[in-house]
Protein backbone atom coordinates (compact mmCIF):
# COMPACT_ATOMS: atom_id res chain seq x y z
CA UNK A 1 0.00 0.00 0.00
CA UNK A 2 1.35 3.63 -0.69
CA UNK A 3 1.30 6.44 1.38
CA UNK A 4 -0.95 8.60 0.82
CA UNK A 5 -0.41 12.06 -1.25
CA UNK A 6 -0.23 15.02 0.97
CA UNK A 7 -0.94 18.66 0.21
CA UNK A 8 0.09 22.13 0.57
CA UNK A 9 -1.52 25.46 0.41
CA UNK A 10 0.37 28.03 -1.23
CA UNK A 11 1.72 29.85 2.19
CA UNK A 12 2.59 26.06 3.41
CA UNK A 13 4.71 25.36 -0.16
CA UNK A 14 6.43 28.72 0.30
CA UNK A 15 7.59 28.01 4.15
CA UNK A 16 8.59 24.53 2.47
CA UNK A 17 11.18 26.42 -0.36
CA UNK A 18 12.48 29.42 2.04
CA UNK A 19 11.79 27.64 5.30
CA UNK A 20 9.49 28.15 8.18
CA UNK A 21 10.28 31.79 9.23
CA UNK A 22 11.03 33.16 5.85
CA UNK A 23 9.16 31.77 3.27
CA UNK A 24 9.85 32.64 -0.16
CA UNK A 25 7.76 35.70 -1.39
CA UNK A 26 4.20 34.76 -3.73
CA UNK A 27 6.15 36.58 -6.66
CA UNK A 28 9.08 34.67 -6.31
CA UNK A 29 7.05 31.28 -6.03
CA UNK A 30 5.11 31.98 -9.07
CA UNK A 31 7.86 33.15 -11.07
CA UNK A 32 9.75 29.83 -10.01
CA UNK A 33 6.60 27.98 -11.16
CA UNK A 34 6.45 29.89 -14.64
CA UNK A 35 10.45 28.95 -15.12
CA UNK A 36 9.83 25.37 -14.58
CA UNK A 37 12.17 25.80 -11.12
CA UNK A 38 8.89 24.66 -8.73
CA UNK A 39 6.75 22.15 -9.04
CA UNK A 40 3.12 23.08 -10.62
CA UNK A 41 -0.06 23.20 -8.54
CA UNK A 42 -2.96 20.57 -8.60
CA UNK A 43 -6.34 21.69 -9.27
CA UNK A 44 -8.59 20.44 -6.22
CA UNK A 45 -11.51 22.52 -7.39
CA UNK A 46 -12.49 25.83 -9.55
CA UNK A 47 -10.81 28.18 -7.45
CA UNK A 48 -8.31 25.92 -5.23
CA UNK A 49 -4.63 24.63 -6.17
CA UNK A 50 -2.54 22.62 -4.06
CA UNK A 51 1.23 21.20 -4.32
CA UNK A 52 1.99 17.95 -3.54
CA UNK A 53 4.31 17.88 -0.86
CA UNK A 54 6.64 15.46 -1.68
CA UNK A 55 7.44 17.17 -4.83
CA UNK A 56 8.39 20.81 -3.21
CA UNK A 57 10.82 18.42 -1.23
CA UNK A 58 12.20 17.05 -4.08
CA UNK A 59 12.57 20.27 -5.24
CA UNK A 60 14.48 21.17 -2.44
CA UNK A 61 17.12 18.47 -2.22
CA UNK A 62 17.28 19.08 -6.08
CA UNK A 63 18.19 23.05 -5.76
CA UNK A 64 20.73 21.60 -2.60
CA UNK A 65 22.75 19.26 -4.89
CA UNK A 66 23.39 21.93 -7.57
CA UNK A 67 24.51 24.27 -4.76
CA UNK A 68 26.84 21.39 -3.86
CA UNK A 69 27.97 20.53 -7.30
CA UNK A 70 29.03 24.12 -8.13
CA UNK A 71 32.71 25.21 -7.92
CA UNK A 72 33.57 27.33 -4.90
CA UNK A 73 33.62 31.48 -5.71
CA UNK A 74 36.25 33.07 -5.66
CA UNK A 75 36.15 35.46 -3.13
CA UNK A 76 38.28 38.64 -3.08
CA UNK A 77 40.20 39.77 -0.13
CA UNK A 78 39.84 42.70 1.47
CA UNK A 79 42.65 45.23 2.07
Amino acid sequence: MSAPIKLCDQVKSRAILGGENSPISRSTFYEGIAEGRFPKPVRIGPHAVRWVEDELEQCKRAMLEVRDQAPPKKTRRRR
